[in-house]
């Protein structure tokens, strides 16, 4: 069996940021300031082996304003609800080798698109900050919004870059309705990636491309270990070989190929709070591993495209044991 379903209780004090026509530059629109706001629980739901086995699709009607979903390939509804005031959102996380689809089969909304509207967004948007960040996506933000609030939109389509998709609406009309379809492909370069489980094993590269990759846990400490590290020019291993955390200190890195391991308060991975930077290519596991205290730890690899640059690392839920100094790198963010 599959690793369960994650489900995330997020209590909401305002309105959801949104990068469109709602958006307002103003930290923590969404809160998440209390540590039992921010707790994850493993429950039954349906397993990723389950998909396929399903012969009924009866749908997944949306009673709360904040919703994740793990994996579930399925039709979700809407129906106004006069509780629900602002922006509410429905969170879509695959496996790290799959894209999400998103098909709008129905909508029935009041036709005005300043109180009733929906926006498939191409990633997560959490405390105003989008992932993946501007500086790691290939296309632009304008490109990453998909409106549709008139029943002409119905049939509108998005696919995922990466393993993590959302859909923002806020409907304040009654009798407003939608329902939505979710499906997962493959993805067969995947670069950027949320995680969805504890731990998971993880090779990203830029395929020889000027890109950014990254691996973000979502909201919770984690231990990186790396396995394997090829990044920049091989001399940059030479005279660094015993310095650094991997080896390797990072004055000789240079301005656009680099590692970057750290962590912040938020799904925030292009502006970590803290964070160690390496380079250069070692092919044994690092001596140490790096344990990140923060909300949310990110491993980011920036690549200008003159070299294939490869990280191979080992990402897991960070414990006590992992607080040991002689063993580990020990980073904290400020607000844990």
């Amino acid at each position: 069996m599959g690793r369960l379903v994650t489900i995330l209780l997020l209590h909401i004090s305002g309105g959801m940021a949104i990068f469109h026509r709602w958006y307002i530059p103003q930290k923590n629109t969404l809160s998440l300031e209390k540590p039992e706001d921010r707790l994850f629980f493993w429950r039954n739901f349906p397993t990723y082996e389950k998909r396929g086995g399903v012969t009924a699709d009866k749908g997944k009607l949306l009673n709360d304003c904040i919703t994740v979903s793990h994996g579930e390939e399925q039709t979700f509804t809407y129906t106004y609800n006069p509780e629900h005031r602002g922006v509410c959102g429905l969170y879509l996380i695959g496996r790290p080798d799959e894209n999400v689809v998103v098909t709008l089969e129905e909508i029935d909304l009041s036709g005005n698109c300043e109180s009733d509207m929906l926006v498939l967004v191409d990633g997560w948007e959490l405390n105003g900050n989008i992932l993946p960040s501007m500086d790691d996506h290939e296309l632009p933000l304008k490109d990453r919004l998909y409106e549709a609030c008139r029943e002409e939109n119905e049939g509108l389509t998005m696919q995922s870059s990466q393993n993590a998709a959302m859909l923002q609406f806020k409907i304040e009309g009654p009798g407003g309705r939608f329902k939505i379809r979710v499906k997962y492909t493959k993805n067969p370069e995947p670069c950027n990636v949320l995680m969805s489980e504890m731990t998971g094993i993880f090779k990203i590269t830029n395929n020889g491309e000027e890109r950014n990759c990254s691996v973000t846990t979502l909201l919770f400490p984690a231990k990186i270990s790396l396995l394997e590290v090829k990044v920049g020019s091989r001399d940059q291993s030479l005279h660094k070989k015993k310095r650094g955390l991997q080896g390797i200190l990072p004055e000789e890195c240079g301005v656009r190929d680099f590692l970057e391991l750290g962590g912040s308060a938020d799904l925030n991975a292009s502006d970590m709070e803290t964070k160690s930077t390496v380079c250069g290519h070692n092919p044994e596991p690092a001596q140490k591993d790096l344990t990140i205290l923060c909300e949310s730890s990110t491993l980011r690899l920036v690549s200008s495209g003159k070299f294939r640059n490869s990280v191979t690392a080992l990402v897991q839920e960070a414990t006590e044991n992992d607080l040991d100094f002689n063993e580990n790198i020990v980073m904290k963010c400020q607000r844990m």
